[in-house]
């Protein structure tokens, strides 16, 4: 062998061992040097023991319970109209939620979620929260429309996570009803029961200047038909006692004005929800989209109409 095919085979055993060391001895280091049958068979088992236990963990996250903390009152009641504890949540379907107005009843750091109510909450009378975990949720919550109660919130800037209000657009809607069908079997009232009734339409109102200005189309109504008005702002009284008005209500009325005092989007109260659970049309104001909120044909909107007087 020549000094030049000497040189060659070095090169070569060089350049082999090389490739041999990055092949194997570097992947092995790595920890990505090719299995064997038996460490497949290992590794499956392995991978499949993993699985077993995220979803084990997984299944209990679900079932570890959230905590949520009233921190003021809505309207002076401590529960927020939905309860305390685990009760409120008993029909849905994560039952892994407890509630309290307690205060000290935990850590505050540990609560899930604060909720306030908003439009009446005030940083310096009501206090705020000594501290505040990265995972909390600042929750605010309203059922008023700006119509009522405007109020600045500016002050609150960065204060909140979410809101929880009757809008539909809110981190989480909260409307004032909504609709399900019911197991029931409804029977609608026959042209004699319709015929008996005395009266056209009635109108329930305690607040007489309402930023909707309802009670100005309440009189242009009247100019073509006569609407008894129950409550402050009219003539006549009945009883809310037992539900005593509803009784008059269906008893002798055909249509009702479920009128809105403020005419805000999304703005749709008890003044609806609650006429659909007696045989009276209700004959609806105000600003929200009532074919996605009610079934078809149960209810009147004045808007369909170019005047008042192609409504009456």
């Amino acid at each position: 062998m020549n000094f030049k095919g000497y040189i060659g085979y070095i090169f070569l055993l060089t350049f082999t061992y090389i490739v041999i060391y990055f092949i194997y001895i570097r992947n092995e280091e790595d920890g990505i040097q090719k299995p064997n049958a038996y460490a497949k068979i290992l590794n499956k088992q392995v991978t499949v023991d993993n699985v077993s236990k995220v979803s084990s963990i997984q299944q209990n996250k679900t079932k570890l319970t959230k905590y949520i903390l009233y921190w003021t009152k809505m309207f002076g009641r401590e529960d927020f109209y939905y309860g305390l504890g685990y009760e409120p949540f008993q029909k849905c379907e994560y039952k892994n939620c407890f509630t309290t107005s307690n205060k000290n009843y935990m850590d505050i750091r540990n609560y899930n979620a604060i909720m306030f109510h908003g439009p009446l909450y005030d940083f310096k009378k009501n206090g705020k929260p000594s501290a505040r975990s990265d995972h909390q949720r600042y929750v605010f919550a309203n059922l008023e429309s700006p119509g009522n109660f405007n109020k600045n919130l500016n002050y609150a800037n960065g204060f909140y996570n979410w809101t929880m209000t009757y809008r539909m657009d809110s981190d989480i809607p909260n409307p004032y009803g909504f609709y399900v069908k019911s197991k029931i079997n409804y029977t609608a009232p026959s042209r004699d029961q319709l015929k008996s009734k005395k009266s056209l339409i009635a109108w329930f109102v305690s607040h007489c200047k309402a930023s909707s200005k309802r009670a100005e189309l309440v009189k242009s109504i009247m100019q073509y038909t006569p609407v008894d008005i129950y409550g402050h702002c009219g003539t006549l009284n009945c009883s809310r006692k037992n539900g005593h008005c509803y009784t008059l209500l269906e008893n002798n009325y055909k249509f009702y004005l479920s009128f809105e005092n403020s005419y805000c989007k999304d703005y749709v109260t008890e003044k609806f929800f609650n006429i659909h659970n007696i045989s009276v049309v209700p004959v609806v104001y105000g600003r929200a989209n009532y074919k996605e909120i009610a079934p078809p044909h149960s209810f009147i909107n004045i808007e369909d109409f170019s005047s008042v007087k192609e409504l009456v």
